[in-house]
């Protein structure tokens, strides 16, 4: 269960996350305007939710990442090379 929850500036609905909020809205209230800034709530008390973290990554996680893709692209090319045996739609 969704400890914050924000709700509908036209018809005062309330949702667990902003979502359904923007679907609600999408669906219900077509002309209304879009909305940049929501306020959530914890009982009747507006809170501020954290920005998302925008750091870099570190060094040894970048050099994880990057040694997980060349084996995803490495394996993708080697099924599609033509020797190698499975089934071929024609």
């Amino acid at each position: 269960m969704a400890p914050f929850r924000t709700n509908c500036d036209y018809c005062d609905l309330k949702f667990n996350s902003t979502t359904a909020l923007l679907k609600h809205r999408r669906s219900k209230h077509r002309n209304a305007n879009s909305v940049k800034q929501l306020p959530f709530y914890d009982g009747q008390e507006i809170i501020a939710v954290p920005d998302p973290y925008r750091g870099t990554p570190s060094s040894t996680l970048q050099r994880e990442y990057k040694v997980w893709l060349s084996g995803v692209a490495e394996s993708i090319n080697s099924a599609l090379h033509p020797k190698v045996s499975g089934k071929r739609n024609n």
